[in-house]
């Protein structure tokens, strides 16, 4: 893998080396947050004045949002980000391989555009000319220390969104996003790949992790699994954090109608969250409603 610096450092070569001139690169970053510091460190490791664009979820042309966004002031060089995140991604894809000539008469400067895997093979099978026009990617890769703390991090600010002060679980029940759980699937592959050895801690993250995914495709079992493994971790550590994975666990046993075992777990779920009323009564709430057999 080459360092990330030097590949930096190639693009910052090729964008002095045609100052004034149209030319089109591809920047492969799977982590947004990488992407982001990259972008950061392009900039200012950069002579010549490169600016960055952040797509909307609605863009339906590329050419008409980065002429927009550029306006009458050119830059020396223009990034562009956030196609990972755009509504309409084959139209874009397609629109910019139908009018890829208009961009060399519309930019007269260096175009970097950041994409992670998914939306690099959507633009192969979409806009081969446009991906041809550009030439082979500039790839960036998390550290193995990057990787392992994004895992945590990730996790965390999911059990804190959970844990807010007005909280009660519902929100439907916390589904991954489509982009998080793009993340685990990057994430995931990455650590198979390096045979990464994980803490206990970093694989009580990727468990929570692929048991909410899990979860969330309606693979109850295999959640369940996930879910006890991570629990097994914060039990004794953390006492609202396992009651998360208790009230999921629960949940999930409700989903396949075991309405026993689910209010068994509503039960510790309601017992691990001693202080956190509105989560103690979510899940009275549940007992007392959606679990219909005799209470102890």
């Amino acid at each position: 893998m080459q360092n990330n610096n030097d590949t930096l450092d190639d693009i910052i070569w090729s964008i002095e080396a045609s100052p004034g001139e149209f030319s089109l690169g591809l920047a492969m970053c799977n982590y947004p947050e990488l992407r982001d510091r990259l972008i950061e460190s392009l900039q200012e490791k950069c002579s010549l004045d490169i600016r960055t664009v952040a797509l909307r979820p609605d863009v339906i042309r590329l050419s008409d949002a980065l002429s927009k966004a550029v306006g009458e002031d050119s830059p020396d060089a223009l990034t562009v980000s956030g196609f990972e995140s755009l509504v309409r991604l084959g139209d874009v894809l397609a629109g910019a391989n139908l009018s890829r000539d208009r961009f060399r008469d519309k930019f007269p400067f260096p175009l970097v555009l950041w994409m992670d895997d998914a939306v690099l093979g959507k633009l192969g099978r979409i806009a081969p000319d446009f991906e041809n026009w550009a030439g082979i990617p500039s790839r960036f890769e998390p550290s193995d220390d990057e990787l392992l703390d994004m895992l945590v991090r990730n996790a965390e600010a999911l059990f804190d969104e959970i844990l807010k002060p007005d909280a009660c679980l519902m929100q439907s029940e916390y589904p991954l996003s489509s982009r998080k759980s793009e993340f685990l699937s990057f994430l995931s592959a990455d650590l198979e790949e390096r045979a990464l050895p994980l803490s206990p801690e970093s694989d009580a993250a990727l468990q929570f992790f692929q048991g909410k995914d899990a979860q969330d495709k309606g693979c109850l079992d295999s959640a369940i699994q996930f879910y006890q493994a991570a629990r097994s971790f914060w039990k004794g550590k953390d006492r609202e954090r396992e009651g998360v994975l208790l009230y999921f666990i629960a949940k999930c046993h409700e989903g396949k109608d075991d309405l026993e075992t689910a209010a068994s777990f509503f039960r510790e779920c309601t017992a691990a969250f001693g202080e956190h009323e509105q989560i103690r009564a979510r899940c009275k709430y549940l007992i007392n409603n959606f679990v219909t057999f005799p209470k102890r």
